[in-house]
């Protein structure tokens, strides 16, 4: 049998040999291939191997991308640097020109454009966000409506793009005081105009112009002022059609009227016109009634113009002036049921002011009637507290109020408490002299009591509707109301026969000849 060669003494040719003859090594070079070197023979007869370099790769991206980050990087810092350079280089000359005498002189050119008037500006400065002004000055010729407006401390938040552009803008243009006169324009003098070919052009791109507190006076002529406003805010906004103006608040004084506040009011201005949306009024700030106004008026149209006047829970004696107050007070609403709820008046001319006004008793208090004497006369002879110097009517009040600025007159009065008592009629003040004519009703039973005198009924001798009626003439002043009622009395009990003497007591007869001897 052929021996075999055990397993363990076989090599596999896949597996490398742990040890190599010196012959094995060469062969083995010399058959690796060109890719892993050339066994070549050096001068001395030596071999080696030749091993080709690879060559390194030209391309490295990601170490190429971060060179050309940094580029732009270096590239983005100096053109940062540069915009800040010119940036400052810019903001230095803006504010170098801003606070030149030229550009101060351009803002001042461009708001008498606007305005129509001449304008003053002192200690103008700015900076890259503020620009103000110690005080600003108006003033427009004799033919204008508006004579001067004062303004002080005018200061305005600029931004930044509108400070690099010199188009300035911003929220608001505020100023802490100023005081607005203006009077009737002298109809042969020179008129001012904002400009014609933008009318609504405002000169900056702020959202509003404010006034914290402004003082309003108005003149007829040189005289004392007819109108005062006290410490209203104003604000001046842009709109499509041309400004918009805002008041809050305020003490208004209209002469010959007792004082009353403004509670806001928004008026629009376009060229020649003033458009009251509504202007209201209040008795106190924080009270609940008003007044309120609206209508247009020509500003420089010689028709009389009419506003639209109403009113709810609003004191009549505001509306009746100082001193009236002393005969008629009370809250009022105005009449719907009535023809004409208006102020008529020209515009610039104080004198030419008439009140039209229809009102009905508010349920908030009673209409007063008070200070004519017949009241206590009534009170005596009713022997009823409820007459003493005044009356107070709740339950049907109406009238209507005329009034100009030389007549004041309450027409078809109508003041009823259900039951007792009506008084009808007018009264009229001119001059401060008291005239008018009252129908005084009394409830008929009043007078038939038996603590009544019988008198009453001669004092009150037409009976109409239950009531016997009395008429009664008045005058005086409103500081001292006088009326006819007591010489009524007088008269009547003039007209009465004596009163009878009291019936002689039982005696005895008299003796004649006693009689006689006393003699």
């Amino acid at each position: 049998m052929q021996s075999q060669t055990p397993l363990s003494n076989q090599q596999d040719p896949e597996i490398e040999p742990e040890s190599y003859s010196l012959d094995q090594m060469m062969e083995r070079l010399k058959e690796r291939g060109h890719e892993e070197g050339e066994l070549v023979t050096r001068a001395d007869g030596s071999q080696a191997l030749k091993i080709k370099k690879r060559k390194r790769r030209s391309e490295q991206p990601q170490k190429e991308a971060a060179k050309r980050q940094q580029k732009i990087r270096l590239f983005q810092l100096g053109l940062a640097f540069s915009l800040f350079c010119g940036l400052v280089a810019t903001a230095a000359g803006l504010l170098f020109y801003y606070n030149s005498t030229g550009y101060r002189e351009s803002i001042r050119t461009k708001i008498s454009q606007w305005t129509g008037a001449d304008v003053d500006i002192t200690e103008f400065s700015v900076t890259p966000n503020t620009a103000r002004c110690a005080t600003m000055n108006m003033s427009w010729p004799a033919g204008n409506h508006l004579r001067t407006l004062q303004i002080t401390r005018p200061s305005a938040q600029l931004n930044i793009l509108g400070f690099l552009t010199n188009q300035w803008g911003g929220n608001a243009v505020v100023a802490t005081n100023g005081k607005l006169i203006f009077g009737k324009g002298q109809e042969d003098a020179p008129k001012s105009a904002p400009n014609k070919e933008k009318p609504s052009a405002f000169p900056f791109s702020f959202e509003n112009y404010r006034i914290e507190k402004l003082d309003v006076i108005g003149f007829e002529q040189a005289q004392q002022p007819w109108l005062t406003i006290s410490g209203t805010e104003v604000s001046l906004v842009k709109t499509d059609a041309g400004s918009q103006t805002r008041f809050v608040g305020g003490k208004v004084n209209i002469l010959a009227f007792q004082p009353m506040h403004l509670d806001r009011a928004s008026i629009d201005f376009t060229t020649g016109q003033m458009i009251i949306d509504q202007a209201r009024f209040k008795p106190e700030p924080n009270a609940s009634g008003s007044l309120e106004l609206s209508n247009n008026i020509n500003l420089y149209g010689a028709k009389t113009t009419d506003l639209n006047l109403s009113m709810k829970h609003f004191p009549l004696e505001i509306l009746l002036g100082e001193g009236v107050e002393t005969i008629m007070s009370g809250f009022v609403d105005t009449n719907p049921e009535a023809l004409n709820c208006l102020l008529r008046f020209t515009p610039g001319s104080y004198d030419s002011y008439n009140i039209q006004l229809g009102f009905v008793g508010s349920s908030l208090t009673p209409l007063t009637l008070c200070g004519f004497p017949f009241f206590s006369d009534l009170s005596r002879e009713l022997q009823d507290q409820d007459y003493v110097n005044r009356f107070h009517f709740a339950d049907r009040v109406e009238g209507e109020l005329i009034r100009d600025a030389k007549i004041l007159t309450l027409r078809s009065l109508h003041l009823e408490k259900k039951g007792q008592f009506i008084i009808k009629g007018d009264i009229s003040v001119t001059d401060g002299k008291i005239v008018g004519q009252l129908d005084v009703g009394l409830q008929g039973a009043l007078l038939t009591q038996n603590h009544i005198n019988p008198m009453m009924l001669d004092l009150f001798p037409r009976n109409t509707g239950g009531y016997q009626w009395c008429k009664i003439t008045l005058g005086g002043t409103p500081t001292s109301p006088e009326d006819n009622f007591n010489d009524q009395i007088k008269a009547i009990l003039d007209k009465s026969p004596d009163k009878p003497t009291a019936p002689p007591t039982d005696s005895a007869p008299l003796n004649v000849e006693d009689e006689l001897d006393a003699q």
